[in-house]
């Protein structure tokens, strides 16, 4: 289990990382802008499938609410274990952003 979440761990290279502007203004005269990085979700797919095989991870989704929430299981010797976390629709495609955002959260811990 120790080499597993080793590669889970595994930073990701800088062309899986995204970056946005979460928010920016004007203060004393100077501009200034908060900036985040985050991973995409495709970059924990293959990441998932490296580690687990293709046939050795699954998610599954289901609305709760106006939210999104994503289970994630993977295949372990001793049987599937899963996750689940969730996530709001974005303001930007709104429904595949809920998506990402739940999967990308439940991947996450």
């Amino acid at each position: 289990m120790t080499d597993i979440m080793k590669q889970l761990q595994k930073p990701f290279s800088p062309d899986e990382i995204e970056w946005r502007v979460q928010s920016c203004g004007i203060s004393n005269g100077n501009p200034w802008a908060l900036v985040l990085a985050y991973v995409q979700a495709r970059a924990i797919q293959r990441r998932l499938d490296e580690v687990f095989g293709w046939d050795g991870w699954m998610d599954e989704y289901r609305a709760v609410e106006g939210n999104t929430i994503c289970r994630l299981s993977v295949k372990t010797e001793t049987g599937w274990i899963s996750k689940e976390n969730g996530a709001s629709d974005t303001q930007v495609e709104a429904f595949k952003g809920g998506i990402s955002g739940a999967f990308k959260r439940v991947a996450a811990s």
